[in-house]
């Protein structure tokens, strides 16, 4: 048997289930600032057992089949390196960089786009989908914050590192973002007409931001108006070039899609407001949380 030193590895500080797409999935802050998924957590978000088939080694099942060998990436492999920590009970347990749960979303996805998946893995596609879903609204880490009741004790410069993951450090170079078809279903609904034109109607602009860009997490928005702010005086720019092409922009396309979708789906602006608080009815229920998290922490603060 292994004699493993508690000592010189990190304890845990901060246990605790966060819900994704439904699924309740095991996690933890440890003394270090790592969010981990524990090890059952990971399989229980892909619905899959611990134990199972794996072909390829220092992978798990989940990602050790042959046929996905190519879209695993160097990162992913490290991602997938277990992480031992104490728990709060002393006992020494494994776990994964929280992270590695949208990797190996992507991993399905970008392996469905190739015509790669077998049809035994199609299942666990569909739980990527809607993971991925869910954590393009806020990101596993401030997800696993709010779970943990970790939020209330980080400090400000943790969440100055999340937003680095949405801000870009140096301007996109996208030139496009926003797709037409989401400006021609937000002008049918207003009952504008749609002419191609760059200047927009103002109630278009608080559209956009509304079941847009606040979809982004909490204090993203007001970070992307000062960093365009010290860059750029033109107020009509678009915010989301500011944002990091990798994580930012694929949570904003990711909302898009999902927006445009639902306009689509809707006659006019009454409608599209009932199906939005259906379709995003999780979504909203977590920023109101995260909303009474903010206003409570903020009558702690000194007056000024």
């Amino acid at each position: 048997m292994e004699i493993i030193d508690k000592t010189s590895i990190p304890k845990e500080t901060h246990p605790g289930t966060v819900n994704i797409g439904g699924w309740g999935i095991k996690c933890a802050v440890l003394e270090n600032k790592k969010r981990i998924i524990t090890q059952g957590g990971l399989f229980d978000a892909f619905g899959r057992p611990r134990k199972g088939e794996k072909r390829i080694d220092g992978l798990p099942s989940i990602i050790g089949a042959n046929n996905l060998s190519e879209f695993v990436s160097d990162e992913l492999r490290e991602q997938v390196q277990p992480i031992k920590y104490v728990t709060k009970r002393g006992r020494v347990s494994e776990g994964y960089d929280a992270e590695v749960i949208a990797s190996i979303c992507y991993l399905y996805i970008d392996a469905d786009d190739k015509g790669k998946l077998k049809t035994n893995q199609h299942h666990i596609l569909e739980k990527a989908k809607i993971l991925i879903r869910a954590l393009a609204v806020t990101g596993i880490n401030a997800l696993i914050d709010e779970a943990t009741g970790y939020q209330k004790f980080r400090d400000d410069n943790e969440l100055e590192k999340i937003f680095e993951k949405y801000l870009g450090k140096e301007l996109s170079k996208l030139q496009k973002l926003f797709p037409e078809e989401f400006y021609e279903e937000a002008f049918r609904l207003y009952g504008f007409e749609y002419t191609g034109k760059t200047q927009r109607p103002m109630q278009i602009g608080n559209f956009t931001k509304k079941y847009v860009y606040d979809s982004l997490p909490l204090g993203v928005v007001e970070k992307l108006k000062d960093v365009k702010l010290k860059h750029e005086s033109n107020r009509s720019s678009n915010m989301w070039r500011y944002l990091s092409e990798d994580f930012g922009v694929q949570a904003l396309k990711t909302q898009l899609d999902r927006v445009t979708t639902t306009m689509q789906l809707s006659d006019d602006l009454a409608m599209f407001k009932k199906n939005y608080q259906r379709a995003f009815a999780k979504e909203i229920a977590a920023r109101a949380e995260q909303e009474k998290i903010k206003e409570y922490k903020d009558t702690l603060l000194p007056i000024e």
